[in-house]
């Protein structure tokens, strides 16, 4: 029977470690006693290397990888139609994702150092990128040209240039192979796995000590076997009482675990480990019961400038060498999503780039994941208006005339205020239209339109820089009244009123020109209820 089992362990694992886990099963080997080589796949048994792993490699894995491309006037964008973007971004090969690729890249690199993707190309072009094991792979140097010899599972050996080859390194001494973590820190490793082995065992023997046996008299060696089975059958029932014929004494010799100060040494190991990896201990649900939210985030924010960003740079700057190949194109993983789960500093982080004109709001959208809005002001920049160069700091604003009724100085009107307001009117509107034929009771509905407004208002009154609350609440009411119930609503009409009368209550003179693209009469009837608006609002005496 064991010559059967050798001969399958050796088939299913042919051309690897042949101590491992499963063929040690596989002969019948007691896995619990055998002493079994170390080796970095047999670390994962410890829970705290398998958690800084997992972390590492979920975290990284879960930030999107993408090929971008230079532009001439400076600036960059995705290049969608490289041959590799769809590799890392969706599928690098037809058995695993791009998560899964990732995952096993830096779960190579975090136990062997190593991770080697053979890259298969179809006429020049790569098709795909297959994993191997780096347990399976030497680097070979001829005439200063490095060969990858890789022995698949199978035990068949073939011969690769370093051109077929994704190699990312961890940190390496000679420049060819990284080294391994669990083999740099083997005693670290091994300190962990005794005391969670010598954990099992306390457990095992019900918490005890180790016990010596002594007799009055001589015993033969079948009455001590005999003897012992016996202690130890009775060892594992918890509820068992020894009974000692003979002369026999019981006493006991070695540590108990309290002794051994056992959950102090293992939460040291625990700590060595995660400082290997460089994972946070409150990542591993391993921290001090002082630590307060605010040290937390320092240890998040941490976590992801030391030891993630450097990942994706390595990880980023093999596929540039080994794939890319082209200095206008770089991949690079989005960063951005580090805050994709924080609701609070993703939008305030998106309000200030959309203020200094980083990004539009379609831009913003397409973050957001939603679909862009189909007008051309949704693709422009927009940034203060009270923002000049530092040369001009000194100098006094110009101020214009308008040359006649119609046409004004460019310094006049707020022009970024425009889609804002135009948004709002837009809403207002639309609100109108689909209640006011199902209104039954007006002045409930003037002052639920009222509210609407009112706090639709904000976003204008704030980019504005207008802070007059009265002003706001006139207004609110001024525009809830005009429609009546029954009342037929030219939408046009009714939009470009309510935009104009929005305009002309955040900057009065700028109705004067015509760059706000409304009839004359919206404008002179926007200009008469924003004055009614400012008669309506409260004044100190």
């Amino acid at each position: 029977m064991s010559g059967i089992r050798d001969k399958l362990a050796r088939w299913v694992l042919k051309g690897y470690d042949t101590n491992s886990y499963v063929q040690r099963f596989l002969r019948g080997d007691d896995l619990e006693t055998a002493d079994y080589t170390w080796t970095p796949e047999s670390a994962m048994r410890i829970a705290a290397v398998y958690a800084c792993v997992q972390i590492l490699a979920e975290t990284i894995a879960s930030l999107p990888l993408r090929v971008y491309r230079d532009l001439e006037g400076g600036g960059q964008e995705e290049a969608t139609d490289h041959p590799i973007y769809d590799l890392i971004y969706r599928q690098p090969s037809r058995y695993e994702t791009a998560f899964e690729w990732v995952e096993k890249l830096v779960t190579h690199v975090c136990l062997r150092g190593n991770h080697v993707s053979l890259i298969i190309r179809d006429a020049g072009r790569v098709t795909q990128l297959l994993p191997v094991h780096p347990a399976g792979v030497t680097i070979e140097e001829y005439e200063n040209v490095l060969v990858y010899r890789v022995t698949d599972r199978q035990g068949k050996q073939f011969r690769l240039l370093a051109e077929d080859v994704l190699h990312v390194r961890g940190l390496t001494t000679d420049g060819y192979w990284g080294l391994s973590p669990v083999g740099q820190a083997k005693d670290a490793f091994d300190l962990a796995r005794r005391i969670q082995k010598y954990g099992n065992s306390v457990f095992d023997s019900g918490g005890s000590k180790r016990v010596l046996l002594k007799f009055d008299h001589p015993k033969t060696k079948e009455a001590i076997d005999e003897i012992r089975r016996q202690w130890r059958a009775m060892g594992k029932d918890a509820a068992s009482t020894a009974v000692l014929d003979d002369g026999g004494d019981a006493t006991t010799i070695g540590m108990n675990a309290d002794e051994a100060q056992y959950l102090e040494t293992r939460r040291m190991t625990v700590a060595d480990i995660a400082r290997i990896y460089r994972v946070p201990l409150v990542l591993l649900q391993e921290h001090d019961k002082t630590a307060s939210y605010a040290s937390v985030e320092q240890f998040d924010l941490m976590f992801w400038e030391h030891t993630i960003r450097p990942w994706c740079k390595r990880i980023e700057a093999r596929i540039d060498k080994d794939l890319i190949r082209d200095a206008q194109y770089f991949c690079k993983f989005n960063m951005d999503a580090i805050a994709r789960g924080d609701m609070k500093t993703r939008t305030e982080a998106l309000k200030t780039r959309f203020m200094h004109g980083e990004t539009s709001i379609n831009e913003w959208r397409s973050l957001e994941g939603k679909n862009p809005i189909a007008e051309s002001w949704a693709d422009q920049h927009f940034v203060p208006a009270n923002l000049i160069p530092i040369e001009r700091a000194g100098e006094q604003p110009a101020v214009e005339t308008p040359s006649d009724g119609v046409g004004g100085s460019d310094n006049e009107p707020k022009d970024y205020l425009v889609p804002v307001a135009r948004d709002i009117a837009q809403r207002i509107v639309h609100k109108e239209i689909r209640e006011l034929p199902r209104v039954t009771d007006l002045n409930a509905f003037q002052e639920a339109q009222r509210i609407y407004i009112y706090r639709a208002l904000r976003a204008l009154f704030e980019a504005a820089g207008i802070e007059d609350e009265d002003r706001r609440e006139a207004m609110a009411t001024r525009l809830a009244a005009v429609p009546q119930a029954g009342e037929e609503i030219d939408p046009e009409h009714r939009q470009e009123e309510v935009f104009a009368l929005l305009m002309a209550a955040i900057e009065p003179d700028a109705m004067k020109s015509a760059r706000w693209h409304v009839t004359a009469a919206a404008a002179r009837r926007a200009i008469e209820q924003a004055a009614a608006c400012d008669a309506d609002s409260p004044r100190d005496t």
